[in-house]
């Protein structure tokens, strides 16, 4: 039988805890039974990097930052007078017609290229909602890895519901996921794994404390 195909989809804001826990995963994942793909929204050196322990594609999810977008609409909302909570419901709009949709559709396209047959997102849903939107359009299940707080509102509810299984990194972000009506069932808290030969289990604690001090 043909290793599974995992997508691991990571669209965070800078390299840091959550891209290296997804590549130490992806790193040690059984090879008879899985085959890891990484894409990543961002492309420096340490992303690249992800190539080292998977097949890796760099797919930008943004085109025009939402601050340049901001700067060009605001002059005309300050001369007529436009209320702020207008100007940010047309940034939003504006926002998702020009990257939102054109970066899922691009993701689409691989997905189906690639023959995935489970989306992994390693963030929470409404940072990955392309991720969530392309494993609904093509039937396959979606797996959402939540290392942080959630925002209960309206969307945040919508794609929480359309995501098939959570993954949290603690109880108490088991407990923020279950907040925003998520069946229990449907949580399961994993820790974080370490590669423990890294680490110097011989150092003195109180050493290294009085260091930083």
């Amino acid at each position: 039988m043909k290793p599974k195909k995992i997508l691991f989809l990571e669209n965070g804001v800078g390299y840091g805890g959550a891209p290296v826990c997804m590549k130490l995963l992806a790193a040690n994942l059984d090879r008879d039974k899985y085959s890891p793909i990484i894409v990543t929204s961002l492309n420096d050196h340490n992303y690249q990097s992800m190539s080292d322990v998977a097949e890796w594609t760099h797919i930008p999810d943004t085109f025009i930052d939402k601050n340049i977008i901001k700067k060009m609409i605001n002059p005309f909302f300050l001369k007529f007078r436009i209320k702020e909570r207008y100007l940010e419901v047309i940034i939003s709009t504006v926002d998702y017609l020009v990257n939102v949709i054109p970066y899922t559709f691009r993701l689409l396209l691989f997905t189906m290229r690639k023959k995935v047959d489970l989306i992994h997102l390693n963030n929470e849903p409404v940072c990955n909602m392309a991720g969530v939107f392309v494993a609904k359009l093509l039937k396959i299940p979606c797996i959402g890895h939540v290392r942080g707080p959630t925002w209960d509102s309206k969307i945040s509810r919508w794609l929480y519901k359309m995501v098939d299984f959570f993954i949290t990194v603690s109880d108490w972000t088991k407990g923020e996921v279950l907040k925003i009506n998520v069946c229990e069932d449907k949580v399961k808290t994993i820790w974080d794994g370490r590669n423990m030969e890294k680490f110097n289990m011989l150092v003195d604690d109180n050493v290294i404390r009085e260091e930083l001090m």
